[in-house]
């Protein structure tokens, strides 16, 4: 459920239903994925974000992969923990639990205000419950909040201290169960807010502790809670007013209003160790915590490149050969234009299928502009797809951004198995096998090469501006149409390797199916060529479309925008045009096309002014 699905789609659908309904759909459908092995490749595959090892926290003995954790006020039961530690978090807060549990609060969800108001308080886990849980592996450390003041908080923490790496200590801090958590080797963490502040400074612990838990909360009558982005002014003032009193060395971990990445970057530089998010996933949408940890990096200095890669040639590195992948494929988009232009078909052509320019006239006097109709069009899919992977390789593979070396070398892998799927018919391309030989040894040899590091990280992401809100939906409508241009492909694929002619065709021809393969034994396998070429090369597109809708859109990388709607805009104004020349204009035919061109131009303008964005500069922040 990333941002760009979960804010134009599913943010609505579940704010229709009732909090408790709407909690319990989400987390037990990220709870299934997260504990099956297909579905945990599809939460990496939509997000594709590996911890940068720069994201590292240490404190003691203890590491955390990242500064950002999911707050136990979001899934106090940790229902979906296998899902929500792939997004980047370095850890997972349990509880508050109790010997038993109690019936979970009314919740009252305030969009306006970005709050949830919890009646009468906040929900308890039990401990047999907990115990369940977390006897699972978690990859991650785990933090469980304990009520100070029960009396079986104790039993809490002997039975669980095996399992999890700290205690939350909530309101008082009693002796006796400071030293059952010390005693059994636990990191012990003191919450601080608003209402307990004057106590925890005033009378700290007998034993010291290791660290503090600063929660803002903007209404705690006793009779309700409420959590949300009004809190996160006090959370903010109370981890500065802390971190000027106990110094440097305790850990500070925040929690509190954190809704958008500048947020949990602001409390990072005031003092905070970790944050903690969990309102904020709600409203703001489940990539929170990879943004904040992308908008730490991008506040970092990249690291050097190593000597080896300084005084490296161009031809050790990635980027080159696929950079010399794209040229190739751009030159071969024109040789095909060129070709499809003038001759339409190559001399081997004739030899191999014994049919001249005259004899396929002969069979029917629209098949020669049917040909052409199919070359040009694969001529500029190819010339678009050169574009986007000059592009990727240029600026994303070239810049360090392993996502954009993956979708050259996902969507080129399938379009050359694609040169096989016409040899079912016994038509071999000697052109085709030699450019798909020489092409296929420069992705070879980019695999065999140096994968360059970060030359500049991105823009950060601070806010949820206007800008970045109507990326969401630009992002949606890209990952859409790459998603049609797969389908579309295999579709086309499975033509080509079948009745290659569709009715559209012998419409346009004005023929029966039967009576044009009776013509020629040798005519099917000639245009099935053709066919399985261009669909091919459509599934490679929708692949290089729908990574870069999925991993690319990031503010400030207008090369990306630029690649998508030049080679985008290419493709489908060639299919066009020549179309319309060749008399091929049925509007069921071009129906996908015109759609296809509409979805393209609509992402597009809805993307244009958070990718193209030099300068940060956020506008004004909409919260519909």
């Amino acid at each position: 459920m990333p941002d760009w699905s979960y804010r134009t789609v599913f943010r609505p659908i579940l704010f229709r239903l009732t909090p408790p309904a709407g909690r319990t759909l989400a987390f037990t459908v990220m709870g299934r994925l997260g504990r099956s092995w297909w579905g945990r490749h599809v939460i990496e595959f939509m997000g594709h974000f590996k911890l940068d090892e720069n994201l590292e926290k240490t404190f003691d003995d203890l590491t955390f992969p990242s500064p950002v954790g999911i707050g136990c006020r979001l899934d106090p039961r940790l229902s979906a923990h296998e899902a929500l530690a792939k997004f980047g978090v370095g850890l997972i807060e349990m509880g508050p639990v109790t010997a038993e549990s109690d019936s979970a609060p009314k919740m009252i969800l305030h969009p306006a205000d970005e709050s949830i108001e919890l009646r009468p308080t906040v929900e308890r886990v039990s401990l047999n419950d907990a115990w369940n849980l977390l006897k699972k592996t978690f990859d991650i450390p785990v933090f469980v909040r304990v009520h100070g003041e029960d009396v079986t908080a104790t039993q809490v923490v002997e039975k669980l201290a095996p399992l999890v790496e700290g205690f939350i200590v909530e309101e008082e801090c009693p002796q006796v169960l400071c030293e059952t958590i010390r005693a059994n080797e636990s990191k012990l963490l003191r919450q601080v807010t608003a209402q307990t502040w004057d106590v925890v400074m005033s009378s700290p612990a007998e034993i010291p502790v290791d660290g503090y838990l600063v929660e803002g909360v903007s209404n705690n009558t006793g009779h309700s809670i409420t959590l949300g982005r009004e809190s996160y002014p006090q959370t903010l003032s109370l981890v500065e007013s802390l971190r000027d009193i106990v110094g440097e060395l305790p850990l500070v971990i925040a929690t509190g209003g954190i809704h958008e990445p500048g947020d949990g970057w602001q409390l990072l530089q005031v003092g905070a160790d970790l944050v903690l998010v969990d309102t904020g996933m709600v409203f703001s949408g489940p990539g929170l915590p990879k943004r904040i940890n992308e908008a730490v990096l991008s506040y970092d200095p990249p690291p050097l490149d190593s000597p080896t890669q300084k005084e490296a040639r161009p031809a050790q590195m990635s980027w080159f050969w696929t950079l010399l992948l794209g040229i190739g494929l751009l030159a071969g988009g024109v040789m095909a234009f060129l070709i499809a232009t003038t001759r339409i078909v190559l001399p081997y052509d004739e030899a191999h299928s014994g049919l001249t320019r005259a004899d396929l006239l002969l069979i029917n006097p629209k098949l020669l502009d049917f040909m052409q109709h199919d070359r040009v069009t694969l001529a500029g899919t190819m010339l678009g797809l050169g574009i986007i992977y000059i592009a990727l390789s240029w600026y994303g593979n070239r810049g360090g951004y392993h996502w954009a070396y993956k979708a050259i070398v996902t969507s080129a892998f399938v379009g050359f198995f694609s040169f096989f799927l016409f040899l079912g018919f016994g038509y071999f391309d000697p052109f085709h096998a030699f450019v798909t030989a020489i092409m296929f040894q420069f992705l070879t040899l980019s695999m065999h090469s140096n994968l360059p590091s970060i030359r500049r990280r991105p823009l950060p992401e601070l806010t949820n501006d206007a800008d970045w809100q109507r990326s969401q939906w630009g992002q949606l409508v890209m990952v859409i149409h790459g998603v049609t241009l797969i389908v579309a492909g295999v579709i086309i694929c499975g033509f080509g390797v079948t009745s290659v002619f569709i009715e559209d065709d012998l419409e346009y021809m004005q023929v029966d199916y039967d009576e044009i393969c009776a013509s020629n034994p040798m005519l099917l396998p000639l245009v099935a060529h053709d066919r399985a070429t261009f669909g091919g090369m459509t599934l490679s597109t929708g692949l290089a479309v729908l990574m870069s809708g999925l991993w690319g859109f990031r503010r400030g990388n207008r090369w990306l925008w630029r690649a998508l709607m030049a080679g985008g805009t290419l493709c489908y104004v060639m299919t066009l045009w020549i179309h319309w020349k060749v008399g091929y204009v049925s509007v069921r035919h071009l129906i996908p096309v015109y759609l296809g061109l509409a979805m393209l131009w609509t992402s597009g303008c809805l993307s244009y002014r958070h990718l193209c964005t030099v300068e940060y500069e956020p506008s004004s922040v909409s919260n519909s």
